[in-house]
């Protein structure tokens, strides 16, 4: 772990998941040599080997983004590894908004109506000249 993602160590990579995720796994021949103990060591550390990797972004966006932001780069990361909220429109020439939220909750799904004020607006475009002037 903290190699990065290369074609020599996929497998490796793939046991520190199963191993993190605590998931049941076959032991393929692939998974021969690598230290299962080292990283069950790393994994009980509760340590990220970059701030790429912490932040799922890549080492070069990394980079670039300390140098861009300074220190508050990493405030940044957390504000875009938010889940941003889901919001649905009814489409009115098949259900209406009160039909769609009572169809969400009949699957479980929590929703809600939002408020929204539209502001409309017109412009007219400024005639220079009167039409029989020109």
């Amino acid at each position: 772990m903290g190699e990065g993602v290369k074609p020599n160590n996929i497998y490796k990579l793939i046991i520190a998941y199963l191993l993190w995720s605590k998931t049941n796994y076959k032991k393929f021949e692939e998974f021969d040599g690598i230290k299962i103990a080292d990283i069950l060591t790393k994994l009980k550390k509760n340590t990220v080997p970059t701030k790429a990797i912490e932040y799922s972004i890549p080492d070069w966006l990394a980079e670039t983004l300390e140098k861009e932001l300074g220190p508050k780069w990493e405030r940044e990361m957390l504000a875009l590894n938010e889940q941003a909220p889901t919001v649905l429109r009814a489409n009115s020439l098949r259900t209406t908004t009160k039909e769609l939220i009572s169809d969400l909750a009949d699957e479980g799904v929590v929703s809600f109506l939002l408020k929204i004020i539209l502001t409309l607006f017109s412009w007219r475009r400024k005639k220079c000249f009167p039409y029989n002037s020109i």
